[in-house]
């Protein structure tokens, strides 16, 4: 529960408001539990660099090849493995394969299919990994639907990412505060990474700025592939929003993510707010009518088209996470995604409204 008399279930609310003067922002985050959550922090460390013999080690992921559907899909995913082992008091270590590593410039590291191409290693077994990593045999699957032969029914069980998994200690801070725990830990970027993104000069150059609202229009290869088809809707559908969240926080300034060239023009034709729009991410080879995890050419080490799809997926995410108010699409895991890290980032719900249906615990 959030909000000034925690009356605000993160799991109904389609939208939050709160005030944003700095006495309402000291008592969200005092409901935070700051020490608490670097205690967090600090055990976790502990326990993925200790007991190497013992650490849970898992090799599929959901979707084709067991290497991973959507980028943000996957992460969260992946959340419930690392919650799943601190809760066995062991460390997570993933040896399986990630489609969105399968590109040149991660075959150039050594990095061919490895997630540590991108995120910093997540066990602290250097060896033990490297010798897990190898045991990875590919259990050829055909579609992106869940493989069961390789992680049961996790893909369908809402299970593991339940209150009631969350560790005593940590309980009464919710199932928000403990997902967002996870995917903070989970999402710490290598140097190459950050080096590739080169996020402070990318906000420099579109004029990335505080106060701003952060809106996210998901439409790619989900709208013409998926059960999406033929739902997406165009910026007009946001501008309710937008406007509310305007007059509510004083501010005109809007960063735009989306993968629909589209979009970005009728954007440029809004005169009443500013919209900074990332104009480096190659939109056109999103709009596709085969799924983008389904594209083999893009991640069989040959080519870095893939590579920058994952690197603007990343900028993406971490924007939309640096916005102090955002806009989004709770059913989609790149929302909520966004909403956890910035949760993560502030100690604190920031403002937000979502187009289809409040958060979710669940990949």
């Amino acid at each position: 529960m959030f909000g000034s008399k925690c009356d605000t279930n993160i799991r109904k609310a389609w939208f939050y408001y709160p005030e944003a003067d700095a006495k309402s922002l000291a008592a969200f985050e005092e409901q935070w539990d700051v020490p608490l959550w670097n205690e967090l922090m600090s055990e976790l460390d502990v326990l993925q660099r200790s007991n190497c013999s013992t650490q849970r080690v898992h090799f599929g992921l959901i979707g084709a090849n067991a290497k991973g559907a959507g980028l943000a899909s996957t992460l969260r995913y992946m959340t419930g493995y690392l919650s799943d082992a601190y809760a066995e008091n062991k460390g997570f270590m993933f040896a399986g394969r990630l489609n969105y590593a399968g590109t040149r410039s991660c075959k150039a590291r050594n990095q061919l299919g490895d997630i540590e191409c991108f995120l910093q290693p997540l066990s602290g077994c250097t060896q033990e990994r490297e010798q897990a990593f190898a045991r990875y045999r590919n259990p050829n699957a055909r579609n992106n639907r869940c493989m069961r032969n390789v992680i049961g029914t996790r893909c369908t069980s809402m299970q593991p990412y339940l209150q009631k998994k969350i560790p005593e200690k940590y309980s009464k801070q919710g199932n928000f505060w403990w997902r967002s725990a996870m995917l903070s830990y989970l999402m710490r970027l290598s140097d190459a990474t950050e080096e590739w993104l080169s996020l402070e000069q990318l906000k420099a150059d579109i004029g990335f700025k505080h106060p701003i609202i952060g809106v996210h229009v998901r439409h790619g290869d989900a709208c013409h592939t998926t059960t999406r088809k033929g739902t997406c809707s165009g910026l007009s559908t946001y501008m309710q929003d937008i406007e509310a969240m305007s007059e509510r926080y004083n501010t005109t300034r809007v960063y735009l993510s989306t993968d629909d060239e589209a979009v970005v023009r009728e954007a440029r034709q809004n005169t009443k707010y500013q919209f900074v729009i990332n104009q480096q991410m190659n939109r056109k080879v999103l709009d596709s009518a085969v799924q983008i995890e389904y594209r083999r050419n893009l991640w069989d080490g040959s080519s870095d088209i893939g590579h920058g799809i994952a690197l603007s997926t990343f900028q993406d995410v971490l924007l939309l996470a640096e916005a102090d108010y955002l806009i989004l699409h709770l059913l989609s895991n790149m929302s909520r995604m966004a909403l956890e890290l910035s949760a993560a980032r502030r100690h604190r719900l920031v403002p937000f409204s979502s187009k289809d249906g409040p958060w979710c615990a669940h990949w």
